[in-house]
């Protein structure tokens, strides 16, 4: 008997009912009925339950007695009886916020079966009813997704943000708002949320999907390589390669191309795949390794690539030929390139053209030329090519392969040819310019100062070298007042580029005005989110206000996004683990 009671207390605490001291004898043959009534339905006898449930509740109107209701003719699938039990509930206890919860959850479970935009609406209609009464922002996780599915995502982004810090943190309503900023076309709202979503370990194939291609779409390569990963990590028998490889291609993760490559696809590579290889190694410098692969794609007849993504792949191939110095065979393919694709004369004649002239076959590069100029969408910039060709044709081959190892990134033997281009001609600005930012890059500060002195000196209100001096001279710690000067007359001249309001943030951060720094530094962070630079520079300033978690959160986002010197940022983020 003893045994008995305890259970039956259980199911009358779990049921909220309430059955305080009452010598009231309704109240007590309530209690009773609804005892027996609990006792039924947890053994699932519902129909028996039902007439007890309704005998309490002709002694004692209690909301609990109609949950209990509800809940056996739900379980009954007895619909139309459900919600009247629950619509009763709300009618009679108007301010308790649990049963507009439970009527907006009960019309939520129908939307599944009935596919109702009216249901749908209803289950929102009680859910804020419900916030309105309990304030309870857990509620609106479910106001949420009632409003994603009606796509009205005006609403979905006002509520979210509406939503304390705290509570933005859900993955559904991640997901969902993800959705609405993409429709809107809010990308950076778009991008914060996708980088909250891309640290969460997510299982859900159908969302991961979605999310990679949300994330692609929009150029948020590095969460659609994570988003990928993820994905992975789920099937056994993953075969997405194509994509997985693209996003990490795409976001400069190029030796994780290769371990991924040598991993899971040497044996039976994709055509994308190669592709993704090939132009990794470009990007790590091992040429021949890139060539060798460009070379399996392009002379097999068994691997065909997509749309136009063949004709992208061969272009690459002839310029890696040219950065390999094997101008004749650049020529040739051009030719071969020519036979298959036809003439395209703004990329493949004008890579025709260097190669000649690289050759040091002028007489056939001034051929190709004279098409150029009669066929090229560019004439303003032919015409540039021209002139110089006339007075210097060197000058011509040694630009085009100082900027093609600088897209390689390789700044060392690109500053060998803008070295050569800046000696050959008095209008060498850009060369010289070019020349600076690769010993930047290098790190070598005496050669790098004494050209963006001279920049200075002669062009003293050039917005560009006003902020590149500018930026070397915090970077290095080289003269902070000089620098803020600079940037501050860059940021003048153009006050909507992110580069230069990133320089002058960091000048004044490095100078000690935190408000000023905060000030421009998000200014820059809000136009440009994926800049690495930016973003280390975003956790400098939060390390300095004494936000840790922030100052933390941006450090990793510039590892991840590519900054160049890794080390000197993982040392800060020890700095603060250590502490």
């Amino acid at each position: 008997m003893k045994k008995i009671f305890i259970i039956t207390l259980s199911f009358l605490l779990l049921s909220g009912y309430s059955f305080a001291e009452n010598n009231n004898k309704n109240i007590n043959k309530s209690l009773k009925e609804f005892t027996e009534g609990v006792l039924l339905s947890a053994r699932g006898d519902c129909e028996k339950a039902i007439s007890h449930f309704e005998k309490a509740l002709e002694y004692n109107k209690d909301i609990y007695i109609y949950f209990e209701l509800a809940d056996c003719y739900k379980s009954l699938s007895e619909m139309e009886k459900t919600i009247e039990y629950l619509e009763l509930a709300t009618k009679e206890f108007p301010d308790n916020p649990e049963g507009y919860l439970r009527l907006g959850d009960y019309y939520s479970d129908l939307v599944n079966v009935l596919k109702s935009g009216e249901i749908v609406k209803k289950a929102l209609e009680n859910y804020r009813k419900a916030f309105e009464l309990s304030k309870d922002y857990e509620i609106y996780y479910k106001i949420i997704e009632a409003e994603f599915l009606l796509q009205d995502y005006d609403s979905i982004i006002k509520d979210y943000e509406n939503l304390p810090e705290s509570f933005r943190n859900d993955f559904y309503t991640l997901f969902y708002v993800s959705v609405a900023y993409n429709t809107k076309n809010k990308k950076f709202e778009l991008f914060k949320t996708l980088k909250k979503l891309s640290r969460l370990n997510i299982n859900n194939p159908r969302i991961l999907n979605e999310l990679i291609t949300l994330s692609f779409q929009n150029g948020f390569y590095l969460f659609s390589y994570k988003f990928s990963l993820n994905l992975k990590a789920i099937y056994r028998d993953y075969n997405d390669w194509d994509r997985l490889l693209l996003s990490a291609l795409m976001s400069a993760k190029y030796n994780d191309v290769v371990k991924i490559f040598d991993k899971n696809l040497k044996k039976s590579p994709t055509p994308v795949s190669l592709y993704c290889l090939a132009t990794a190694y470009a990007y790590l410098h091992q040429y021949k390794n890139a060539k060798e692969n460009y070379q399996k794609i392009l002379k097999s007849k068994d691997i065909k690539l997509p749309g136009s993504l063949s004709q992208d792949v061969y272009l690459d191939y002839i310029r890696l030929l040219i950065a390999m110095k094997e101008y004749k065979s650049a020529y040739k393919e051009t030719l071969n390139y020519e036979k298959i694709y036809g003439l395209s004369p703004d990329d493949i004649l004008k890579e025709r053209f260097e190669a000649l002239l690289l050759d040091g076959n002028i007489k056939e590069a001034k051929k190709a030329l004279y098409i150029l100029k009669m066929v090229a969408k560019d004439k303003d910039f032919v015409q540039k090519v021209e002139e110089i060709f006339n007075k210097n044709p060197k000058l011509l081959g040694y630009d085009y392969l100082s900027a093609l190892y600088y897209s390689f990134r390789d700044y060392k033997t690109s500053a060998k040819y803008y070295l050569k281009c800046a000696k050959m001609t008095k209008d060498n600005k850009l060369y010289l310019e070019g020349l600076a930012l690769c010993y930047h890059n290098l790190g070598e500060i005496n050669k790098a100062l004494k050209i963006y002195k001279k920049l200075y000196e002669r062009y003293p209100e050039d917005a560009g070298v006003l902020n590149n001096y500018a930026y070397f001279l915090v970077e290095f710690d080289i003269d902070i007042k000089k620098s803020l000067e600079l940037a501050e007359k860059a940021v003048e001249k153009q006050p909507e580029m992110p580069s230069y309001r990133d320089t002058l943030g960091y000048a004044y951060l490095k100078n000690g005005n935190i408000e000023k720094a905060e000030e421009n530094l998000l200014f820059a962070y809000k136009k440009a989110p994926l800049n690495p630079e930016i973003c280390l520079h975003m956790g400098d300033l939060y390390f300095k206000k004494g936000d840790f978690d922030k100052a933390k959160e941006y450090w990793l986002d510039a590892i991840d996004f590519g900054i160049s010197n890794v080390k000197e940022v993982k040392d800060r983020l020890n700095l603060i683990n250590s502490d």
